[in-house]
């Protein structure tokens, strides 16, 4: 077994190879090689993958590498956890010198969203400052018995007539309060959503509300060049441990617009019915309005769940009973190495930094 670094220059090299070509678990699809060879932060020597592979280049694990820049309190090349992966069996003990590898390889500067299967491992590392969670909202706005307990229980799917049944009695029980629903979010009058190409913004953010500083040509990258293909379109026959393909995959950068003056901006992915915002850049003052805007345009769009983790919004919709079926708070915990001697401040993240608005 040996452990071996890919960098961005040799990515393409590395999906022709011998030995991309006999693993049987692939460490990263053709896709997302070619969104990290487009990556307008990344340079051809930084490394986007660490393999423990077999003498015959059989993948026992491996960690990826989204290389960023992040510009307070002043500008660094940085590095995110995109992915990370070991065999159950005869991998298992590869996880630990992995992350040991992928903190040597970004100096420390590396950052990642902890899920709970990892976050002991990030604890017992010694090696990141682990501030508290970001809190958000789930809300849910269509009746989703059938899709969230097969999400969680797999093994469900034999009742899925009978989870599609109550999921149609719900809605019907629902109806009288899609009828005041319109009033309750009504979009006022004197606004415009209009939807954008990334080369009509110069950036997203500012010097003062984001650490990261998405400009135009990132945003134009990222919805150019996203990890997620149709399930037709997908050819690859081999295990990918990671998201690959999506029913449906799409990004909406939007402006809001009140009397022709620009409001707010955002920036959400659709997946499957499912939006997540990923940016908002607007005056706290402005959020109330920008909340009954995005909330009639979740409903025009037939979104089924929706997540956002902007801290004023979520307050905003907490608040809000109506039209949703239900809701929830959720968490988003990130890491940040101690190559950072101090913890970075959250307020400075918004979702869509790092690889989850990839996805």
């Amino acid at each position: 077994m040996k452990i071996r670094q890919i960098k961005v220059g040799e990515l393409a090299q590395y999906l022709k190879s011998d030995e991309y070509k006999r693993t049987t678990t692939i460490p990263i699809t053709v896709q997302r090689a070619v969104s990290h060879i487009q990556n307008p932060r990344a340079d051809v020597n930084d490394i986007v993958l660490i393999l423990a592979e077999e003498e015959n280049g059989n993948v026992l694990g491996f960690i990826g590498l989204l290389p960023d820049f992040i510009f307070q309190p002043e500008k660094k090349k940085v590095f995110w956890i995109s992915c990370w992966w070991a065999h159950p069996e005869n991998g298992k003990s590869l996880g630990v010198p992995l992350l040991l590898a992928a903190y040597q390889a970004s100096n420390g500067l590396l950052l990642a969203d902890a899920s709970p299967d990892t976050i002991s491992v990030f604890h017992k590392s010694k090696l990141f400052h682990i501030p508290e969670p970001k809190f958000g909202l789930k809300l849910f706005l269509q009746p989703l018995f059938k899709d969230v307990l097969l999400r969680k229980k797999p093994e469900w799917r034999k009742h899925s007539v009978l989870l599609k049944a109550l999921d149609g009695i719900v809605g019907l029980l629902f109806t009288p309060i899609r009828f005041f629903q319109k009033f309750i979010f009504q979009k006022p009058y004197d606004i415009e959503v209009r939807y954008l190409i990334a080369g009509e913004l110069t950036n997203i953010g500012n010097e003062q509300s984001n650490h990261f500083q998405r400009e135009a040509k990132d945003l134009k990258w990222i919805m150019d060049f996203p990890w997620l293909s149709s399930k037709s379109d997908y050819k690859e026959k081999r295990f990918y441990p990671f998201s690959s393909t999506a029913k449906t995959f799409k990004n909406h950068l939007v402006v809001f617009k009140q009397a022709g003056k620009s409001m707010a901006y955002l920036f959400l992915t659709e997946r499957n019915q499912v939006f997540k915002l990923h940016y908002l850049f607007a005056d706290t003052d402005k959020i109330e309005t920008v909340a009954k805007v995005l909330v009639d345009l979740l409903i025009e769009k037939k979104a089924k769940e929706f997540v956002t983790f902007h801290p004023e919004l979520t307050k905003v919709l907490a608040s809000k009973k109506l039209p949703f079926i239900h809701s929830r708070t959720t968490t988003y915990q990130y890491v940040c190495g101690k190559g950072f001697v101090d913890p970075l401040n959250l307020d400075g993240f918004q979702y869509g930094d790092g690889d989850a608005i990839f996805t």
